[in-house]
């Protein structure tokens, strides 16, 4: 009996999750009045570069949270498995 071949990677390729952030960060409304007015390649600079930080901290928590299972399978100190959560929440935290 012989499997089928695969599927190209690009047709079974999921379509990419989207992190929405906007609501949470007009809650927050920061007031920037006292920074100097930035020219738009600029402000796109910063745009990028607040983005990647963001969706980076969104990995480090996915990253703590994948140490659980692992963890508690190695016999962790209970204590040690308590303290992920906060670990988590902070790295999503920091996100916002």
């Amino acid at each position: 009996m012989t499997t089928p071949p695969e599927e190209p990677m690009t047709e079974r390729a999921a379509a990419p999750i989207l992190l929405d952030l906007r609501r949470e960060a007009q809650a927050r409304q920061p007031d920037l009045s006292a920074l100097p007015p930035l020219s738009e390649p600029e402000r796109q600079m910063a745009i990028r570069t607040w983005r990647g930080r963001m969706v980076n901290e969104h990995i480090s928590a996915q990253v703590w949270a994948g140490l659980v299972p692992s963890l508690m399978r190695a016999g962790a100190p209970p204590a040690a498995l308590a303290e992920l959560p906060a670990a988590i929440a902070d790295e999503l935290r920091h996100a916002e």
